[in-house]
């Protein structure tokens, strides 16, 4: 494998080389931390879930009247339900950078390293596209049940990933086109875009990526206080 490397991505390799140690126990660290939130997130995602089958089942049964009560806490727990799933999936964002990142720190060869760096701009690709779909979604109930002034730096926020996005996808999109999720027909095209991947550079995005998803991550305590009350509001008894 040829792979051509600037100065900054041979000094890269070099510092991720030498404190390799230094940084795997701080990533470590980070990530026993954020899979301990991620497993939080987990149980409210299944705490709404269960709700809502609970709910389908008396809807079953129930009278008109009865029905349209259970219908308020539905909606309310489905709310709460992609409020903790667009958390959930950043936080699992968060994880795979990391995690990512800890591996190359520990691989000598061309080959590993080059696959890792796909692996890493293949999932940018995948779950910012997944991070759109799920902000979308929390500005809707942000616009029914937060203050103006909630909506307007969520929508900031979102906007910043949108920006992202536009200004990554083309070569995202043609490394998990080529060498990534589908695989070009052409081995030598596949070789080359391989080879072309710079370590400085797509550590570079998933930096930048990372920073955004934490300024949406800030949003959790608000968000999560207006689910709370949104429950409190359907009157959401434990069934």
């Amino acid at each position: 494998m040829n792979v051509t490397k600037s100065p900054i991505d041979v000094f890269l390799e070099q510092r991720l080389e030498e404190d390799k140690i230094k940084l795997g126990t701080s990533l470590n660290d980070s990530l026993q931390k954020e899979m301990a939130c991620l497993d939080l997130i987990k149980q409210s995602i299944d705490h709404c879930k269960k709700n809502i089958g609970l709910i389908d089942k008396l809807s079953s049964k129930g009278s008109i009247s009865a029905v349209h009560n259970l219908q308020i806490k539905k909606d309310a727990f489905r709310d709460n339900l992609k409020i903790w799933n667009m958390f959930g999936q950043i936080q699992m964002v968060s994880i795979e950078l990391k995690e990512n990142i800890k591996n190359l720190t520990s691989v000598k060869d061309d080959w590993s390293k080059q696959t890792l760096l796909v692996t890493m701009s293949v999932s940018i690709y995948e779950t910012s596209k997944k991070l759109i779909d799920e902000t979308a979604k929390v500005i809707k109930i942000l616009i029914s049940y937060g203050p103006e002034n909630l909506v307007d730096e969520f929508k900031a926020s979102r906007k910043t990933l949108t920006s992202f996005i536009e200004e990554h996808k083309q070569e995202l999109s043609q490394v998990r086109n080529t060498v990534g999720a589908h695989r070009d027909e052409d081995v030598s095209k596949q070789i080359s875009k391989l080879e072309g991947l710079q370590i400085a550079h797509v550590i570079q995005v998933a930096l930048d990526y990372n920073k955004i998803i934490l300024e949406i991550a800030k949003f959790q305590n608000a968000l999560s206080a207006i689910g709370i009350k949104r429950l409190e509001d359907a009157k959401v008894r434990k069934l």
